[in-house]
């Protein structure tokens, strides 16, 4: 069922889309699901005459790149959790919508995924009240 949904997924073959992309990866044979929809891809760019041509290598190349380097593109694999939050005092879908920005801010590179760096951005931008 993840195949179908993300077949027609719209995305290029940079880096940052393709993070932007593994979002979405269920967490369990992500590697296998991304060699399943590059050939479900190249078989629907094949069967439509107005297809753009379009480099699956390079996506795939840049899913190994990610994964192996540590990039940070989900939840699992930014610095900081939910139990951070609750130290730091936050609760219920405070922590949920916290942590969705910090990976969305870390995947478009405009936050560092770093512990420290993580931890006072949210203490800035979330003021607890007292």
């Amino acid at each position: 069922t993840w195949l179908v949904l993300y077949h027609d997924y719209k995305f290029s073959i940079k880096p940052k889309s393709v993070k932007k992309f593994m979002r979405h990866l269920p967490g369990r044979d992500d590697s296998m699901l991304i060699d399943l929809l590059i050939d479900l891809k190249k078989s629907d760019s094949i069967d439509h005459i107005n297809s753009d041509s379009f480099d699956f290598d390079s996506i795939r190349r840049n899913y190994d790149e990610i994964i192996s380097s540590g990039e940070c593109f989900n939840l699992k694999t930014l610095k900081i959790d939910g139990n951070i939050l609750i130290n730091l005092g936050y609760s219920g879908k405070e922590i949920g919508k916290i942590l969705n920005e910090l990976v969305d801010l870390v995947v478009d590179l405009k936050l560092e995924n770093d512990k420290d760096k993580l931890i006072e951005y949210v203490t800035r931008t979330y003021k607890k009240e007292c």
